[in-house]
């Protein structure tokens, strides 16, 4: 081989097969004896820093283990809130579903107050006219007391609308109470109609409405331009036609007999009512006190000729002890209630 190889690759030496197997082996002799030395310094660099590699590694492998479990753990709990979800929202759907829904009507109409309830009736009679009749026929009957409480209500909101600055009389104060005005003026209208006969059976009702509403009459204010009192003065007139006509109904009432209709009236004190009612309206019922006048002189004209003139003129003090309708009397009373 070496008469092959040309002279400048002579190392002084045969290559032969032997030689690099001992070559091989002698640098593996070579390696073992490093790796022994550099355990040797390992070793005493870990004693003098006083921290053991095998300690530290053991805690790494176990560091390295644990977190592996803790995630596991993890999961199942994922894995099982997600099952435990499921499972809720199984539930769920098997609950019957809940929908809001409107009040019936009877709910509707407890609900409402006064005001609302009115509103809410007209409506309906605009809407629907042909079932006024029905309302007519289903709602009750309204009373003396309750009618004359809606006109006082109305008469104070009149009262309490006035401006205080200023001349309640005035033109100012007029136009401003003068819707409310018109306001009173057609309730009391309505409601003496519906309290004159046929409508009214009762002529002692018919009496006792008419007695209250005057009253509520005088309170409207005057004013001091005299056609801002037009209306009042009108219904005065209106009220002295009614008073003539309920009078002679309670006079005149089949269910009286012997003139017992008018010596209630003169029991009762009505005419001095009626004089009191004419004083505060400035002699504007003067036609209704001239009336009963008349009744009253020819009942004492009739008297007078039975009995003599003594007997009217006890009339006005007579007591249920000594009552001119005698045993009738309670009789006739509760016909009027």
């Amino acid at each position: 081989m070496s008469s092959v190889l040309p002279s400048s690759f002579s190392w002084g030496f045969d290559p032969k097969i032997e030689d690099n197997s001992q070559q091989n082996e002698q640098s593996s002799k070579d390696s073992s004896r490093q790796h022994r030395i550099n355990q040797e310094i390992l070793a005493n660099l870990q004693s003098s820093m006083g921290t053991p590699m095998k300690s530290k590694r053991k805690h790494q492998d176990e560091e390295q283990e644990v977190t592996p479990r803790k995630n596991v753990h993890n999961l199942r709990k994922v894995d099982k809130f997600r099952v435990s979800k499921k499972e809720v929202s199984h539930k769920r759907s098997r609950v019957q579903r809940i929908i809001g829904q409107p009040l019936p009507t009877n709910r509707i109409i407890e609900v409402l107050d006064k005001k609302n309830l009115q509103h809410l009736l007209t409506n309906l009679i605009n809407l629907h006219p042909e079932i006024t009749h029905d309302v007519y026929r289903c709602a009750p009957k309204p009373t003396v007391s309750g009618s004359i409480e809606v006109l006082s209500n109305k008469i104070d909101v009149i009262i309490n609308n006035l401006p205080y600055k200023v001349d309640a009389s005035s033109e100012y104060s007029y136009m401003r109470v003068k819707p409310l005005i018109e306001d009173f003026l057609n309730a009391l209208s309505d409601y003496t109609l519906h309290f004159l006969p046929p409508v009214e059976t009762q002529p002692s009702n018919s009496l006792d409405f008419l007695d209250q509403a005057t009253d509520l009459l005088h309170k409207l204010p005057n004013f001091t331009k005299l056609s801002n009192n037009y209306f009042k003065e009108l219904a005065y007139e209106q009220l002295s036609h009614t008073w003539c006509i309920c009078l002679k109904e309670f006079i005149k009432n089949p269910s009286t007999t012997n003139n017992a209709g008018l010596l209630l009236l003169i029991n009762n004190n009505w005419e001095m009512k009626l004089k009191k009612h004419n004083e505060e309206s400035n002699n504007k019922l003067e036609s209704v006190v001239e009336f009963f006048k008349d009744e009253i002189s020819w009942l004492d004209d009739e008297l007078n000729e039975k009995d003599g003139p003594s007997k009217l003129a006890n009339l006005n003090n007579f007591s249920p002890h000594n009552s001119p309708l005698h045993g009738f009397k309670t009789n006739l009373l509760d016909n009027f209630r």
